[in-house]
């Protein structure tokens, strides 16, 4: 391979190569020649080629009346040797995964399906309106929950915003306990964190209550209130970003 010169232009360019750029469209964004594209871009050459069979199979799966499931395309990308690590900046495999459903939605196709696993094929509307009605159910206990937090609170006269502003927290807060994803989980803990230096601010500028000092001594672990194992990213989970190739 020849000298490379600059070693950003280079990774950008294979990234662009895996994402599905074409050698014309990397050249126009980085302003090099199609051959130094050739000269550089050949070790990422079986990845595409084979990235370009497995897309094919997806769209014929997409084809079907039932469409295709994010497992079904990930099932396809792990026969095809392509969940493997190539490179160090790699999308995860539903950023493909969503890559490959727009660029079938763009070319405005009705026959192409990708379906969410819950919307069952045999009873699609009414799959929709339980999801629906879970979603109204727990906006109703998140709107109860959030009154009785608020009124708990001695020392406060809540806005209407300050309540949303309490459910979006609490939201937040959630959204990682339940999905354990990197940005969640990151969004929660510098949420925590914020939250943190806030109560140690405030707890040597103000008097605290008898309820707070007895929690103070007596503190709940967050073992104790049922956070799931899988709410903390796993190091493979963190690392896992795969290459995505169509063109």
């Amino acid at each position: 391979m020849p000298v490379i010169k600059n070693k950003q232009t280079f990774d950008d360019a294979i990234l662009m190569r895996k994402m599905g750029l074409t050698h014309e469209q990397i050249k126009t964004k980085l302003g090099v020649s199609l051959g130094w594209c050739n000269d550089h871009l050949k070790d990422v050459e079986d990845v595409v080629k084979q990235t370009k069979i497995a897309v094919s199979e997806i769209c014929n799966l997409a084809l079907r009346p039932e469409g295709i499931i994010f497992k079904e395309f990930l099932n396809v990308f792990i026969r095809h040797d392509l969940d493997e690590k190539h490179g160090v900046e790699r999308p995860t495999n539903y950023e493909r995964y969503k890559h490959i459903r727009d660029l079938m939605r763009k070319n405005k196709n009705p026959a192409y399906l990708f379906r969410k696993p819950y919307v069952s094929p045999s009873e699609p509307y009414l799959s929709v309106f339980k999801l629906e009605e879970l979603a109204r159910q727990i906006a109703l206990k998140i709107q109860s929950d959030v009154t009785d937090l608020k009124n708990s609170l001695p020392d406060e006269d809540f806005s209407e915003a300050s309540v949303k502003g309490i459910a979006a927290d609490l939201l937040i807060l959630v959204e990682a306990k339940v999905l354990g994803y990197a940005t969640p989980y990151q969004k929660a803990q510098q949420l925590r964190k914020q939250l943190k230096e806030t109560a140690e601010k405030l707890s040597h500028r103000v008097q605290p209550s008898q309820r707070e000092i007895d929690f103070q001594h007596n503190p709940v672990k967050e073992d104790d209130i049922g956070v799931p194992k899988y709410a903390i990213p796993s190091k493979s989970f963190m690392a896992g970003f795969q290459p995505m190739v169509i063109s």
